[in-house]
């Protein structure tokens, strides 16, 4: 996101341009870049010939002679700020600074498109990297622009995270610069791994049993008539090739997490201070055999849990 306005009575900072390494430097400087807004870019002709074959052929023009200028001045498009971070971003003895994705989308362009350094693509990537977890959505659509597949599968992982699918979001503006089949398979490739991790709450062939010196786990070995038994309208639940009698408060979480996992497929079901974890742990403390080791137990079963749902996910298939 872009940072907000100063307010009304706010002093407004700002940066002197052309900063080092920009400044005219006697025997390092032998061309100047000027913005649109009129700031020179004192610069070396050599550095940006090898770095862009849009600006070796652009030195390559005749340029206006003014007899005032000590180097020869190219005029280029971009404001002074936007130049400062694109050339930092190449520059020897210089190093990028963005405060915002919005920013860094607005270099990687300038970079890519404009200025053709295709042999900056690695770093640029890495740099977005930074912002698949945050914002997967703006990476994935930038990922398809240019044909990413490694970047667009790592983004479309984290849109697992989120309920991309739920009807009363707004549809991100992103969304708008790719074509609607590559947002209908990030949608299909979404439903898909639903599909998979909320199958983890039914078929349970994958659940193993603690070892015998850990005992099993509570709410499958409690017998206590005060702790409600599930009945299940599925008929007997079977674990570890037995029928059992499970809890009703570990079943409702189990269930009620199936329906998270429905929406958002890679809902962390580890997390102990989700609301759903929290409240059947407190129903489950009211049970004299239940609260002994529910903790423990709970720990070692989500850990599995968590892992079945990441094998499930690996299996789906996901391409542009």
């Amino acid at each position: 996101m872009s940072s907000p306005p100063p307010e009304a009575n706010e002093p407004i900072q700002r940066v002197s341009f052309p900063a080092f390494p920009f400044v005219n430097t006697p025997g390092q400087t032998d061309i100047i870049l000027r913005t649109s807004d009129g700031v020179d870019f004192y610069v070396q002709l050599a550095i940006l010939s090898l770095v862009s074959p849009v600006f070796e052929t652009m030195f390559t023009l005749p340029q206006a002679e003014d007899p005032s200028q000590i180097y020869p001045v190219i005029d280029v498009q971009e404001t002074s700020p936007v130049l400062d971070r694109v050339l930092r971003f190449f520059y020897p003895c210089t190093q990028l600074t963005v405060d915002s994705l919005d920013e860094l989308k607005e270099v990687i362009e300038i970079l890519i498109t404009k200025y053709d350094m295709q042999w900056l693509i690695p770093s640029v990537k890495k740099h977005l990297e930074r912002y698949v977890a945050s914002d997967p959505i703006t990476v994935y659509v930038f990922a398809y622009m240019h044909g990413w597949e490694d970047l667009g599968r790592a983004a479309a992982k984290e849109t697992l995270k989120l309920p991309l699918r739920a009807s009363d979001d707004d549809t991100p503006e992103m969304l708008t610069l790719i074509p609607a089949d590559a947002y209908h398979k990030l949608l299909r490739y979404h439903y898909r791994c639903s599909v998979a991790a909320r199958q983890t709450t039914t078929d349970l062939s994958w659940i193993s049993l603690p070892q015998a010196s850990t005992a099993a786990y509570r709410w499958f070995d409690c017998r206590q008539s005060s702790c409600t038994a599930y009945n299940s309208p599925r008929g007997p639940i079977v674990v570890a090739s037995k029928a059992r009698l499970v809890r009703h408060w570990f079943m409702e979480y189990f269930v009620g997490m199936g329906d998270i996992l429905a929406s958002t497929p890679a809902a962390d079901v580890r997390d102990p201070a989700h609301p759903l974890f929290i409240r059947k742990i407190d129903k489950a403390n009211e049970c004299d055999y239940c609260r002994d080791r529910v903790s423990n137990h709970l720990g070692h079963f989500t850990g599995l849990w968590a892992a079945r749902i990441q094998t499930v996910i690996q299996e789906i298939e996901w391409k542009f």
